[in-house]
């Protein structure tokens, strides 16, 4: 070989050399940045990540609040609701009370759940055949519906009704096979 052989082939493994060499500190340099790009990414990902968990945080207890809130919402409801029933019933003895010391005849019901069925029957009957009586014999003594209504301070629908049931019971016991015909019993 010769001496330029020698000194191209020198120059060429000096090149390569050089080459190679720079790639490798690229590279090197390529890691150290994408480190450094994935050390940077970490450290804003890391408030975003404790902000995230501080807001879920934070709609838990909301969510515990709301819960609480809605069951003193029901308690308190429950409570008012107990309160106007009581109330109501306070009322209907009053007035029942009223009636009963200005002499009136009175109908007094009481729903199913606030007392057993049997006495509510016992209690509605009593009053309405005391009212029935009353009305049946203002009515045998001649005065109209209107006038008897305003004797027992009741409609004159209320009034009209128990005449006409009144009619339909007359006309079921005068009839021979148990059998009437409620249009000619009612008018």
């Amino acid at each position: 070989m010769s001496l330029t052989q020698t000194a191209m082939l020198a120059v060429a493994v000096a090149g390569l050399m050089v080459v190679v060499l720079s790639t490798l500190q690229r590279r090197r340099r390529s890691k150290r940045q994408r480190t450094s790009y994935v050390r940077e990414l970490q450290g804003k990902w890391k408030p975003e990540a404790s902000a995230v968990r501080e807001v879920e945080d934070v709609m838990a207890e909301l969510d515990q609040l709301a819960r609480n809130v809605h069951g003193q919402i029901d308690a308190r409801l429950a409570r008012l609701e107990r309160l106007i029933r009581e109330a109501d019933q306070r009322i209907d003895r009053l007035s029942r009370s009223v009636r009963t010391a200005d002499g009136e005849p009175s109908l007094d019901v009481t729903l199913a759940s606030e007392a057993p069925a049997e006495a509510d029957e016992r209690r509605f009957e009593s009053a309405s055949d005391s009212l029935h009586e009353a009305v049946c014999r203002l009515a045998d003594s001649g005065l109209s519906a209107v006038a008897i209504a305003q004797q027992v301070h009741k409609t004159t629908g209320e009034v009209e009704l128990i005449l006409a049931l009144r009619r339909v019971r007359q006309a079921e016991a005068q009839s021979p096979d148990g059998l009437y015909r409620l249009d000619s019993a009612v008018r």
